[in-house]
């Protein structure tokens, strides 16, 4: 999988966001350094279906912030390098501005996710508190995603991401519920079934990873993440039904092991431990009907993250926790 971030301008401030606000494109430094080019680079050595031991159809996610007219260009030429490559993108709404483009071109994304943090209100405050637009930009996202994503039958998907904060940790029932309701649009309509598509096909539910102190600012506390779990049962009880994941909790973080555990408690925790699946960089986890996925946040704080995830799994009796990180090697002699 290849996840990009082609543009750095982003006209909301986020306070979920890692990156700080940016005004400037980043298409001038983009193109002196040769962005095109190394990701059609990269593109040609990823895996392909004659490559031991585990072949996945690769995935390029275009990863914000914002979508370009010359991005366009890119995911083109990616799919003509790669005609089997899965081409996605997580979005604000704000691809919509290329709409016109998009569908002349016959461009259409395997997977097109568009973010509805909450209910208007706490979407608004938690995006653009000064203007008060990305609510309504993400529902228009929603409403015209099915015009540049493939039909289900050829693998293609609308999703919707939430990012659980203490300003929307409330509202989980009330978006699952939208996000599930009839998308009105024409490009929406299933002839087959005479009916109108929901909004999306899937809801996925993220922790926040704090990295800067806005961050840190909304992270939610013991008692919201409780409040909120009660939420994700409610919801994957609706509408995880016949075998079909629409709802899911991803966590990046060992605090939200923490958080798990106050929740619902230390035997839930231990029993979802030593059922759990293995999946590509973490473990699936299946506690009280909610289906959530460690994915072990790596980078400046993985050996702070690992440490806590090897106790965890150590009391759980996980066999990972046999997998020991290595220490590094002394330099020199």
């Amino acid at each position: 999988m290849l996840s990009v971030i082609m543009e750095r301008q982003c006209f909301f401030d986020c306070a979920h966001c890692m990156f700080p606000k940016q005004e400037k494109s980043s298409k001038e430094i983009s193109e002196e350094v040769g962005l095109a080019e190394i990701i059609k680079n990269i593109v040609k050595q990823m895996p392909t279906e004659n490559d031991p031991p585990y072949y996945e159809k690769p995935k390029f996610i275009h990863d914000g912030r914002m979508l370009r007219k010359w991005h366009i260009d890119i995911l083109e030429n990616v799919r003509k390098e790669r005609p089997d490559m899965r081409v996605g993108i997580v979005d604000n709404g704000s691809y919509i501005s290329h709409l016109g483009e998009l569908k002349q071109r016959g461009f259409k994304f395997d997977w097109l996710e568009v973010s509805i943090d909450g209910t208007e209100q706490s979407h608004n405050l938690q995006r653009d508190p000064e203007k008060k637009k990305s609510y309504q930009l993400a529902v228009d996202g929603l409403t015209h995603a099915r015009e540049v994503t493939k039909l289900i039958e050829e693998g293609g998907n609308v999703s919707s991401l939430f990012t659980l904060t203490k300003l929307n940790h409330k509202n989980i029932e009330q978006v699952a519920d939208f996000v599930f309701s009839p998308n009105p649009s024409e490009s929406a309509f299933d002839p087959k079934t005479k009916k109108q598509l929901n909004y999306v096909d899937g809801f996925y539910i993220t922790t926040m990873t704090p990295r800067i102190d806005k961050n840190f600012e909304v992270e939610t506390s013991l008692e919201e993440f409780k409040e909120s779990w009660e939420q994700m049962k409610k919801v994957s009880e609706k509408y995880n039904k016949d075998g079909k994941e629409k709802i899911f909790m991803r966590m990046f973080d060992s605090r939200y092991l923490e958080k798990l555990n106050y929740a619902v408690g230390r035997e839930k925790i231990k029993e979802a431990f030593l059922n759990a699946e293995v999946i590509h960089g973490g473990l699936k986890l299946d506690i009280d009907g909610v289906h959530a996925n460690y994915y072990p946040y790596s980078g400046k704080l993985f050996k702070f993250t690992e440490r806590k995830n090897m106790k965890f799994m150590e009391f759980a009796g996980h066999p990972c926790a046999a997998m020991k990180p290595k220490g590094r090697k002394p330099r020199g002699k």
